[in-house]
């Protein structure tokens, strides 16, 4: 009895601790907004003043809503890349118990303004990492009316593309569309064929791209495989707080080459072709629906009979060679109005495609622009990805994504080159910034990518079906000392099994760090290693075009790298012109 009454008096007593606090507080909420364009603020930070264990996140409307102590308070908003805010708040508990504050933050001048997400799957400001980036904005890739994201991507300096391999720095090797060394992400997730490691650049939705960041040197710790060199991320954008439509129209003709017998076609070659975009905040629903269609018949006509060889004509006829393009992409996003800091939604894109490729040229004059007989490839490709996803972040800043894709492609192709490969991709990713630490922030995931093909061009393994499994998990510690020192350390396990063959386990490092030195002048040095498996392609093709034979080589091992850099970034200001100058040092 005694018990049961000690019971009761604790609850009772708890009741009124509970009730007595709730009395001593009060409710502050309200929004957080850019100054000049109004725009909603995601992720802004409110925090009072004289204890920061009492702060908030806003959440996708970028709402928030705080309980501070009542009296004389002051409390401070920021965010990256801008200008911090504060308000003083005296609450009086014979009045109200609920206070409304909207902040309006300024762009600060004194930094170089970009926020980005693949050096540490985070958000940092630009001048804080710890490798090298280059970040490529949707002005740059509107003004040039680029229809396919090479045309952008090939201003990068220390970018290019070959053969549609991209080349970072140089370092990346080559190995002609059957795995690459440097990365292609959408949105954090690979767009490489499961089966060639290959990047279809026709797919890359240029009417939907908030920013484009590569990172120049190996970023395997972050993104795995194929990372050797570097990464090319895609960020797809979600809409505004106005609606957003636009149209664009082009079409243009090919110039006749100097070499008036290697113009092979009579009249003019064109190219045309649109895209659209429309992006629509509908309550706690975002859309954003884009799309594009083109024709190009391009420069490269029909293969010829050989004046030489006894070699007949192909069947390829003028029509075959030009190039169409239609796709279709979508970005849905839900924000339930009453769960605070959860989002979910689904992505997709699709595309239809018909285009060429030439194996060997037919001659160095007449036939320049035509393949030799045999082995120009007609292809009609199919190829589409659906991405689901859950996001939530809680009040305090610890955040949880779980993502995935579902990647088909269905390449019809001349010479009995057909193959068709899907990729199912999964991640959970956790981040958490430890205030009471300091500025340390821990990003840390686990990540499934499963590939199968199906393709009598790798029948060399002894089946035409063809399965790759990749499994990994992740961990990075970035820590801020002094407000002008930044540290990374990164680590990932790679497990990869191919068919019935041996499993291959990889660790892999990364660090880096980061040192203001002025108030525009950044140092930093990094060290990283790079991992690439072989893909089905390199393994287990065996095929013949045009007389010449490619055969399989089973004996291929993964690939290994590592990349140091030592590097100088110096901000400027003439007027009202910004800009910064890069210097850097690097050994792979």
């Amino acid at each position: 009895m005694r018990i049961k009454f000690s019971f009761c008096l604790f609850l009772i007593s708890l009741v009124c601790y509970t009730l007595l606090k709730a009395q001593n507080t009060a409710i502050v909420e309200g929004t957080v907004r850019d100054a000049s364009t109004k725009e909603r603020i995601v992720g802004a930070t409110v925090f009072l003043l004289s204890d920061k264990s009492k702060a908030t996140s806003t959440d996708a409307d970028g709402a928030f809503k705080l309980a501070i102590p009542f009296g004389k308070q002051r409390l401070v908003c920021s965010f990256i890349s801008m200008l911090s805010d504060t308000f003083m708040l005296e609450s009086d508990s014979s009045k109200s118990n609920i206070y409304h504050i909207n902040f309006l933050l300024k762009s600060s001048e004194k930094q170089l303004q970009t926020v980005v997400i693949s050096a540490g799957k985070f958000e940092q400001k630009i001048e804080d990492i710890t490798v090298s980036m280059e970040v490529l904005k949707p002005s740059v890739i509107e003004h040039r009316n680029t229809t396919n994201i090479k045309s952008a991507l090939e201003q990068t300096p220390g970018l290019n593309i070959l053969d549609g391999e991209p080349q970072i720095r140089g370092g990346s090797g080559f190995s002609f569309g059957v795995g690459s060394r440097v990365a292609t992400l959408i949105d954090g997730i690979p767009v490489m064929a499961g089966d060639a490691g290959r990047t279809e650049w026709n797919f890359i939705p240029v009417e939907n791209i908030e920013q484009v960041e590569v990172i120049k040197g190996a970023s395997s710790v972050c993104y795995g495989s194929s990372a050797l060199s570097g990464t090319i991320n895609i960020r797809t954008a979600y809409p505004k707080d106005q609606p957003l439509t636009k149209v664009n129209l082009y079409s243009g003709l090919y110039s006749a080459p100097k070499n008036d017998s290697a113009k092979w076609w009579t009249g003019m070659n064109n190219f045309s072709g649109f895209n659209f975009l429309h992006s629509h905040k509908f309550g706690q629903v975002d859309l954003v629906i884009g799309g594009l269609a083109s024709y190009d018949h391009g420069y490269i006509g029909p293969p010829l009979e050989h004046p030489y060889l006894p070699i007949k004509a192909d069947t390829i006829t003028n029509p075959d060679v030009a190039e169409r393009n239609g796709r279709l992409n979508f970005n849905f996003r839900f924000r339930p109005a009453k769960i605070t800091g959860l989002s979910m939604g689904i992505n997709g894109n699709f595309m239809l495609s018909h285009n060429n490729f030439s194996l060997v040229w037919n001659d160095d004059t007449n036939g320049i622009y035509r393949a030799f007989p045999g082995t120009m490839t007609i292809s009609d490709r199919s190829i589409l990805y659906v991405d689901p996803f859950v996001s939530f972040t809680t009040k305090s800043g610890f955040k949880q994504d779980l993502k995935g894709r579902y990647f088909y492609t269905n390449n019809q192709n001349s010479n009995n080159q057909s193959n068709e490969c899907t990729v199912t991709y999964y991640e959970y990713q956790a981040h958490q910034q430890f205030k009471k630490l300091g500025d340390l922030n821990l990003t840390a995931g686990f990540v499934a990518n499963l590939s199968y093909s199906h393709a009598n061009l790798y029948a060399a393994s002894g089946s035409p079906n063809n399965q790759l499994n990749n499994y990994s998990a992740y961990a990075q510690l970035d820590k801020k000392f002094w407000k002008r020192l930044n540290l990374s350390f990164g680590f990932r396990e790679e497990y990869f099994k191919m068919n019935a063959e041996k499993v291959q386990l990889q660790p892999i490092l990364r660090s880096g760090l980061n040192l203001q030195l002025t108030r525009g002048t950044y140092l930093r040095a990094s060290y990283g290693q790079g991992y690439r498996y072989p893909t089905i392609t390199e393994k287990y093709i065996l095929t013949s075009t045009g007389g010449i034979t490619i055969f399989p080589n089973d004996s291929l091992v993964p690939e290994k790298s590592s990349n140091s850099e030592i590097g100088l970034k110096q901000g400027f200001k003439i007027g009202n012109f910004m800009g910064f100058a890069v210097v850097a040092a690097f050994w792979q």
